[in-house]
C-alpha cells in the first residue's frame, strides 16, 4: 500500500498486553521485517519497494505508524521519504529505505517509551493499495513501453525471481537493460534486432529496449552479457 502521503514502506506499532518486552529480542530482522520491542508496544518494520519501481516511481520512503484493525491505516508517526533514481534496482531502494527505517526508529523510539508520540491521521483519498507481488508477475509484455519493461526488469532483477520472456527460444530471465531512446519503425512489439554487438528488442511504444544481461533457464548458473 502506498499511504495517504506517497509512501508504501511502513514501521507499525502494534499495541497489545501480550507482548512482554523483558522476553523479547531487542531487535529481530528478517529479509522484509524487523521488530523492535518497547515494554507492551511492538514497532515493526514491513517494506516492500518492488512496486514502486516498477511503477516507475520517483519516491518511496519509510513511514512509522499506529497499527490498527485495517492494515496500514493507522495514525502516522513520522516519515521519511527516499528518492528513486531511473536506474535504480528495487534492492537498491530496499537498502535505502532500510536506512531510513532506523532512522526513524532512532528519532522515536524514545518517545514511544514515553508514551509522547503526536500520530496525525493518515489521508485515506490519497492513499492507493496494491496485490502481492508473483513470480509470474515476472512475465514481460513487449506491448508495453520500452521504459515500462524496463521499469519491471529492475524491480525484480536479483535478488528477486526476474522479469522473463519465451523470446529466444524457451523461458529466459532478463536481468539487465536499457533504454537506449532508439525508434523502432515498421517494427513489431517483441522483434529482436542484433545491431554492433548489442540485443534490442522493439517495445509497443515503437522504441526499442536493450538488453545488457540475460540467462536461459536451463542454464542456471550462466549469465550472459549481450553487449
Amino acid at each position: 500500500k502506498q499511504n495517504g502521503r506517497g509512501f508504501n514502506a511502513n514501521l507499525h506499532i502494534v499495541r497489545t498486553g501480550q507482548i512482554d518486552g523483558s522476553e523479547k529480542p531487542l531487535l529481530e530482522k528478517s529479509v522484509q521485517s524487523a521488530i523492535t520491542w518497547t515494554g507492551d508496544q511492538a514497532v515493526q518494520v514491513v517494506f516492500d519497494n518492488r512496486q514502486a519501481v516498477a511503477n516507475g516511481e520517483t519516491k518511496t520512503g519509510a513511514t512509522l505508524h499506529v497499527m490498527t484493525s485495517r492494515p496500514d491505516a493507522g495514525p502516522i508517526v513520522d516519515q521519511e521519504e527516499v528518492g528513486i533514481g531511473p536506474e535504480d534496482t528495487a534492492f537498491e531502494v530496499q537498502t535505502r529505505v532500510t536506512a531510513a527505517a532506523v532512522r526513524l526508529l532512532e528519532r522515536n523510539l524514545a518517545k514511544l517509551r514515553a508514551g509522547s508520540v503526536a500520530s496525525p491521521p493518515q489521508e485515506e483519498s490519497l492513499a492507493t493499495t496494491f496485490g502481492r507481488r508473483r513470480p509470474e508477475d515476472g512475465r514481460i509484455d513487449w506491448s508495453l513501453s520500452a521504459r515500462e519493461i524496463h521499469n519491471l526488469v529492475r524491480a525484480v532483477t536479483r535478488p528477486y525471481p526476474g522479469a522473463f520472456t519465451d523470446l529466444f527460444g524457451g523461458k529466459t530471465y532478463i536481468w539487465k537493460t536499457r533504454v537506449p531512446g532508439l525508434a523502432a519503425h515498421d517494427t513489431y512489439p517483441g522483434e529482436v534486432r542484433r545491431e554492433g554487438g548489442g540485443l534490442y528488442v522493439a517495445c509497443g511504444d515503437d522504441h526499442y529496449l536493450e538488453i545488457l544481461r540475460l540467462q536461459r533457464l536451463a542454464s542456471p548458473r550462466q549469465v550472459v552479457r549481450a553487449s
